[in-house]
Protein backbone atom coordinates (compact mmCIF):
# COMPACT_ATOMS: atom_id res chain seq x y z
CA UNK A 1 0.00 0.00 0.00
CA UNK A 2 1.27 2.99 -0.70
CA UNK A 3 2.09 5.81 1.97
CA UNK A 4 0.49 8.95 2.20
CA UNK A 5 3.79 11.10 1.11
CA UNK A 6 3.88 9.35 -1.86
CA UNK A 7 0.32 9.99 -2.54
CA UNK A 8 0.79 13.91 -1.54
CA UNK A 9 4.17 13.95 -3.96
CA UNK A 10 2.03 13.05 -7.19
CA UNK A 11 -0.01 16.24 -6.36
CA UNK A 12 2.25 18.55 -6.48
CA UNK A 13 2.62 21.32 -8.46
CA UNK A 14 4.49 21.12 -11.31
CA UNK A 15 7.87 23.64 -11.89
CA UNK A 16 7.54 26.92 -13.95
CA UNK A 17 9.19 27.07 -17.27
CA UNK A 18 13.02 27.72 -16.28
CA UNK A 19 16.15 26.53 -15.11
CA UNK A 20 16.43 22.33 -15.99
CA UNK A 21 15.39 20.37 -13.13
CA UNK A 22 17.80 17.82 -11.56
CA UNK A 23 18.48 15.08 -13.45
CA UNK A 24 16.44 11.59 -12.93
CA UNK A 25 14.51 8.61 -14.49
CA UNK A 26 10.63 9.72 -15.21
CA UNK A 27 8.21 7.79 -13.47
CA UNK A 28 6.07 5.67 -14.61
CA UNK A 29 2.67 6.44 -13.46
CA UNK A 30 0.51 3.58 -15.49
CA UNK A 31 2.33 1.25 -13.63
CA UNK A 32 2.45 2.97 -10.09
CA UNK A 33 -1.62 3.15 -10.52
CA UNK A 34 -1.53 -0.71 -11.45
CA UNK A 35 0.40 -1.31 -8.88
CA UNK A 36 -1.58 0.60 -6.75
CA UNK A 37 -5.16 -0.73 -8.07
CA UNK A 38 -4.21 -4.35 -7.97
CA UNK A 39 -5.38 -5.39 -4.50
CA UNK A 40 -8.42 -3.52 -4.62
CA UNK A 41 -9.35 -5.81 -8.25
CA UNK A 42 -8.05 -8.94 -6.54
CA UNK A 43 -10.97 -8.21 -4.22
CA UNK A 44 -13.22 -7.83 -6.85
CA UNK A 45 -12.26 -11.23 -8.43
CA UNK A 46 -15.18 -13.03 -6.58
CA UNK A 47 -17.22 -10.69 -7.49
CA UNK A 48 -16.62 -10.48 -10.74
CA UNK A 49 -16.62 -14.47 -11.24
CA UNK A 50 -20.28 -14.42 -9.42
CA UNK A 51 -21.38 -11.46 -11.76
CA UNK A 52 -20.35 -14.14 -14.89
CA UNK A 53 -22.13 -16.87 -13.21
CA UNK A 54 -25.69 -14.66 -12.75
CA UNK A 55 -24.77 -13.51 -16.46
CA UNK A 56 -24.53 -16.85 -17.56
CA UNK A 57 -27.11 -18.29 -15.81
CA UNK A 58 -29.49 -15.68 -17.14
CA UNK A 59 -28.61 -16.21 -21.00
CA UNK A 60 -29.27 -19.96 -20.13
CA UNK A 61 -32.73 -18.98 -18.48
CA UNK A 62 -33.36 -16.51 -21.62
CA UNK A 63 -33.07 -18.92 -24.27
CA UNK A 64 -34.76 -21.52 -22.09
CA UNK A 65 -37.93 -19.29 -22.48
CA UNK A 66 -37.44 -18.06 -25.82
CA UNK A 67 -37.30 -22.25 -26.80
CA UNK A 68 -40.54 -22.58 -24.94
CA UNK A 69 -42.16 -19.39 -26.05
CA UNK A 70 -41.02 -20.80 -29.76
CA UNK A 71 -42.88 -23.97 -28.87
CA UNK A 72 -45.99 -22.24 -27.70
CA UNK A 73 -46.12 -20.33 -30.54
CA UNK A 74 -45.63 -23.32 -32.93
CA UNK A 75 -48.56 -24.83 -31.14
CA UNK A 76 -50.66 -21.56 -31.48
CA UNK A 77 -50.25 -21.97 -34.85
CA UNK A 78 -51.25 -25.60 -35.84
CA UNK A 79 -54.49 -24.64 -33.58
CA UNK A 80 -55.32 -21.76 -35.52
CA UNK A 81 -54.37 -23.57 -38.83
CA UNK A 82 -56.74 -26.52 -37.99
CA UNK A 83 -59.85 -23.68 -36.86
CA UNK A 84 -59.64 -22.14 -40.04
CA UNK A 85 -62.07 -24.09 -42.27
CA UNK A 86 -64.45 -23.86 -39.22
CA UNK A 87 -64.16 -20.38 -39.18
CA UNK A 88 -64.31 -20.06 -42.99
CA UNK A 89 -67.59 -21.85 -42.98
CA UNK A 90 -68.85 -20.08 -39.82
CA UNK A 91 -68.15 -17.10 -41.97
CA UNK A 92 -69.79 -18.32 -44.92
CA UNK A 93 -72.96 -19.45 -42.49
CA UNK A 94 -72.88 -15.64 -41.40
CA UNK A 95 -72.76 -13.87 -44.92
CA UNK A 96 -75.32 -16.01 -46.39
CA UNK A 97 -77.94 -14.76 -43.34
CA UNK A 98 -77.54 -11.28 -43.79
CA UNK A 99 -77.87 -11.63 -47.69
CA UNK A 100 -80.68 -13.94 -46.79
CA UNK A 101 -82.01 -10.84 -44.59
CA UNK A 102 -81.41 -8.25 -46.62
CA UNK A 103 -83.08 -10.37 -49.43
CA UNK A 104 -86.19 -10.87 -47.38
CA UNK A 105 -86.15 -6.89 -46.46
CA UNK A 106 -86.03 -6.02 -49.60
CA UNK A 107 -88.77 -8.55 -50.62
CA UNK A 108 -91.34 -6.77 -48.17
CA UNK A 109 -90.63 -3.54 -49.23
CA UNK A 110 -91.26 -4.82 -52.77
CA UNK A 111 -94.50 -6.55 -51.47
CA UNK A 112 -95.63 -3.78 -50.07
CA UNK A 113 -94.43 -1.50 -52.77
CA UNK A 114 -96.07 -3.29 -55.10
CA UNK A 115 -99.56 -3.61 -52.85
CA UNK A 116 -99.19 0.37 -53.23
CA UNK A 117 -99.37 0.51 -56.50
CA UNK A 118 -102.44 -2.18 -56.84
CA UNK A 119 -104.27 0.15 -54.50
CA UNK A 120 -103.73 3.14 -56.20
CA UNK A 121 -104.61 1.28 -59.83
CA UNK A 122 -108.24 0.10 -58.31
CA UNK A 123 -108.51 3.82 -56.66
CA UNK A 124 -107.85 5.27 -60.53
CA UNK A 125 -108.73 2.80 -62.91
CA UNK A 126 -112.47 3.53 -63.25
CA UNK A 127 -111.48 7.06 -63.98
CA UNK A 128 -108.90 6.35 -66.38
CA UNK A 129 -111.20 3.94 -68.00
CA UNK A 130 -114.44 6.65 -68.11
CA UNK A 131 -111.63 8.65 -69.86
CA UNK A 132 -110.80 6.27 -72.36
CA UNK A 133 -114.64 5.34 -73.35
CA UNK A 134 -115.18 9.11 -73.73
CA UNK A 135 -112.80 9.64 -76.15
CA UNK A 136 -113.60 6.72 -78.36
CA UNK A 137 -116.79 7.78 -78.30
CA UNK A 138 -115.45 11.46 -79.27
CA UNK A 139 -113.53 9.46 -82.40
CA UNK A 140 -116.66 7.14 -83.26
CA UNK A 141 -119.58 9.57 -82.85
CA UNK A 142 -119.47 12.15 -85.81
CA UNK A 143 -118.78 16.12 -83.98
CA UNK A 144 -122.34 16.88 -83.28
CA UNK A 145 -123.93 12.94 -82.76
CA UNK A 146 -125.02 12.41 -78.89
CA UNK A 147 -123.15 8.82 -77.45
CA UNK A 148 -125.86 5.82 -77.25
CA UNK A 149 -123.79 5.59 -73.54
CA UNK A 150 -123.16 8.60 -70.79
CA UNK A 151 -119.20 8.27 -70.72
CA UNK A 152 -119.04 9.66 -66.97
CA UNK A 153 -120.76 6.03 -65.93
CA UNK A 154 -118.67 3.27 -64.34
CA UNK A 155 -118.01 0.60 -66.77
CA UNK A 156 -117.44 -3.18 -65.52
CA UNK A 157 -113.74 -4.02 -67.65
CA UNK A 158 -113.15 -7.13 -66.80
CA UNK A 159 -109.22 -5.43 -64.87
CA UNK A 160 -109.33 -5.84 -61.38
CA UNK A 161 -109.89 -8.40 -58.40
Amino acid sequence: MPRVRDLLYRLRPSGAPGAANPPGVPADRAREAADELAPVFGLLEPVETECQGIVAAAQHDAEARRAHDREVARDLMASAEARVPAEREAARARARRSADERAAAAAGRGEASAEQVRRRCEEQLPHHVDLVLARVWELVNEPGAQPAAEPAQRHDTGVGP
